[in-house]
């Protein structure tokens, strides 16, 4: 079922904008990885938005598949009750060879319906985006104005109805960004920089494969990222506003890349989650486990806790837990390991680790989920893939 529409604005919809937001503009575009660049191998693994009610149950789900070879990578709600998505689509029908790669941005309304697809496609425009490699992040601007990145050091600037305004193009290497209270941004990668408003730089910290930022209601920051010495071994740093580093914790092994989050529990006190198949030797080999660490603001940790879950995970206000994996049976574990043909769960525990509800989200089949965010209305969105080489 696809939904993709192929149509671009043109190029007389470029307009040329103020010093300040082109800074802005040249400074996202280290979101980008500069590996693999114009012909990214695109899984075949068409996505799919599932929109649930606050008690996990189904509300609407929408198909993102184009026919195509594509994936999607992130999904965020807009200050309007929209989403986003940022995700890529290849030129080549059948998905078994590198081809190349497009970068993909929807906007979908609050009932699920697409407001605008844009695959920025140089069949379909003047500007030739076969190097730009496919879309990795995007973010709302405040003054809902769009950034969507690359993979290949792309980053463009969109009018809230998906026209696009600026193109840059940097060769650097980053992960992701977040808008900081300052009204400026945070970009995390090879590198941590810091820009204002006005897209100038401020300052920079030479962490290594940061993943995943946030900011403290004080306005420190507390980053996840490599150690530096393999993949395996990996850390947390917290940074003061001004980018020096005032602790570092590292973190156990695990077996495959895990999924982390923040969350200020209170003020000045953050709760870290990270959840894989980690080295753990009261962990079976195929249960993941989700570790919690606690830690106040001069980066003692002062609580620690073991919760049988597995992928995404958010948190929830009253203390909670919600994540999307597939159960283990009966042992009321979960596993990353999404090779199963099987049903993927939404799942609700309390601060106690408790389960609230465990409910199927999709039909059987190779799925696996992407990211989980919550929502204005007290729902959630859950953002998820289907491995169609597995199917058959």
């Amino acid at each position: 079922m696809g939904i993709g529409r192929y149509d671009m604005p043109t190029e007389s919809s470029r307009m040329t904008k103020p010093a300040a937001d082109i800074l802005m503009v040249a400074a996202l575009a280290v979101l980008l990885l500069a590996a693999g660049c114009g012909r990214d191998v695109v899984p075949q693994s068409p996505s799919f938005i599932y929109k649930t009610d606050s008690n996990g149950t189904v509300a609407w789900i929408t198909s993102l598949d184009t026919g195509m070879q594509d994936s999607a990578s992130t999904i965020i709600e807009t200050s309007d009750g929209d989403y986003l998505v940022a995700a890529s689509v290849s030129d080549n029908p059948h998905g078994f060879i590198v081809h190349q790669t497009f970068p993909r941005f929807l906007r979908i309304d609050s009932a699920g319906h697409v407001r605008w697809d844009q695959v920025l496609n140089s069949t379909h425009d003047t500007v030739n985006y076969s190097s730009a490699g496919g879309a990795t992040t995007v973010l709302e601007k405040n003054d809902g104005n769009l950034l969507g990145g690359s993979s290949c050091g792309w980053i463009f600037s969109f009018s809230p109805e998906g026209m696009v305004k600026n193109i840059s193009s940097l060769d650097n290497r980053g992960i992701s960004a977040i808008a900081t209270q300052d009204g400026g941004i945070l970009i995390v990668g090879d590198k941590t920089m810091k820009f204002d408003a006005a897209g100038n730089l401020t300052w920079e910290a030479p962490l290594m494969r940061s993943t995943r930022a946030f900011q403290t209601s004080d306005g420190r920051f507390l980053l996840d990222h490599d150690m530096g010495r393999n993949d395996t071994v990996h850390g947390i740093s917290c940074l003061s506003r001004n980018g020096s580093t005032l602790w570092t914790y590292e973190l156990d092994r695990w077996d495959v890349k895990p999924e982390t989050s923040f969350y200020e529990s209170s003020p000045g006190v953050v709760d870290f989650t990270y959840s894989g198949m980690i080295w753990d030797r009261d962990a079976t080999k195929e249960a993941s486990m989700t570790k919690q660490l606690t830690f106040n603001p001069q980066g003692q940790m002062i609580g620690k806790k073991n919760l049988s879950a597995a992928g995404p995970l958010i948190r929830t206000p009253d203390g909670g837990y919600v994540f999307v994996s597939i159960p283990l049976g009966e042992r009321g574990q979960f596993t990353s390991d999404y090779s199963k043909d099987t049903v993927l769960h939404i799942v609700k525990l309390s601060a106690d680790g408790s389960t609230v509800w465990d409910k199927p989200l999709t039909p059987s089949g190779f799925y696996y989920p992407i990211s989980i965010i919550p929502t204005r209305d007290g729902g959630y969105v859950a953002l998820v893939g289907l491995d169609v080489l597995r199917v058959g």
